[in-house]
């Protein structure tokens, strides 16, 4: 009788992980975890972008209302607002004290109303201001032979992208500093006698 004796190597199987697989592994978390760091930048960044743009289409809003309401002043006058600049030409104004104003206080109440809209002026943290646009300004012209309003408002943004008066005609290049932040929401709209 003939015995076959079959041995069995016995194996150890691997336990745990290795060095190796252990650095690749904290080398892809540590990639991974830096990109979503990196567009939490970016978010805040776009956030803030269009928190600017928010105030602004609110102010050129604002400010095609006002001149709506005062359509007459804007008709007889229109030299007086429609203005290169609302922060230059408002600095030169006092605030007029009246309760019932006329049509020429209220272009001086609109004028001062919309510097310190654009400033920030209703949004005021430890006395300073908080709550408008980076250097900003805005811009209105009236055409009196067909009613038509351009109301530009010009903001310096964080990115350094492109002037955003680049491609603009030369009335919207004068609104504002020319930089590469700058930024610019133009609103075209009609203001006739009724």
């Amino acid at each position: 009788m003939s015995h076959t004796i079959l041995c069995r190597h016995k194996t150890s199987s691997q336990l745990g992980f290795s060095l190796i697989e252990t650095m690749i592994t904290l080398f892809v978390l540590t990639t991974g975890l830096l990109g979503v760091a990196a567009s939490q930048g970016i978010a805040k960044k776009s956030a803030y972008e269009s928190n600017q743009r928010t105030i602004a289409s609110f102010i050129a809003m604002d400010i095609a209302e006002r001149l709506r309401l005062n359509r007459q002043e804007l008709i007889a006058s229109p030299d007086r607002y429609a203005v290169d600049s609302v922060v230059s030409s408002a600095s030169s104004i006092t605030n007029p004290s009246c309760t019932a104003c006329g049509q020429i206080q209220q272009r001086e109440k609109d004028l001062l109303h919309w510097a310190g809209l654009l400033q920030g002026q209703q949004v005021v943290q430890d006395s300073r201001a908080v709550g408008g646009l980076k250097q900003a300004d805005a811009c209105i012209d009236y055409d009196t032979n067909n009613g038509k309003v351009l109301i530009v408002v010009s903001w310096t943004g964080r990115q350094s992208l492109i002037d955003g008066a680049t491609d603009r005609n030369s009335f919207e290049k004068k609104c504002g500093t020319s930089s590469k932040e700058r930024r610019q929401l133009i609103l075209r709209t009609l203001v006739k006698n009724a």
